[in-house]
């Protein structure tokens, strides 16, 4: 009985955290238009390529209506799945892998502070981020 009623409990905790996720969905356009306006909240940004840079932390980089969105974040959370957390010591090394396809994945993370200061640039920095396989949306 106890084996049934926890994978039924474990069953209930995964869906709910898929809806977090969908339910914290923003457009990449609108995190460039506002980006202070997330500061402190959960945010789900999906198919953003991201790559470890070779420095401190992890990069992710999208466009939307000529400016471009970039999420510095300094740790990998737990969650990312481990064939991810592979692909960033491997292909997704360095700034270059940014145009990889392999590279781009839906990612969770809280920013700390945002900055639209560059016209062309906004930068969200976080302090940890996960990362999933993307989610085809129906």
């Amino acid at each position: 009985m106890f084996a049934r009623w926890f994978g039924v409990l474990a069953l209930c905790l995964t869906a709910g955290s898929a809806l977090a996720r969908d339910n914290a969905a923003v457009p990449v356009g609108k995190l460039i238009a506002t980006p202070k306006a997330y500061v402190g909240e959960l945010v789900v940004v999906r198919g953003i390529a991201c790559v470890d840079p070779g420095t401190t932390g992890f990069l992710c980089e999208a466009s939307s209506g000529g400016r471009k969105l970039r999420i510095d974040a300094l740790l990998l959370g737990a969650q990312t799945a481990l064939p991810i957390a592979e692909r960033l010591l491997g292909g997704c090394k360095g700034t270059a892998a940014l145009n990889k396809t392999q590279c781009r994945v839906d990612i969770v993370v809280t920013p700390t502070s945002a900055d639209s200061s560059d016209e062309s640039t906004v930068t969200i920095l976080a302090r940890e981020i996960e990362m999933y396989a993307p989610r085809k949306i129906r």
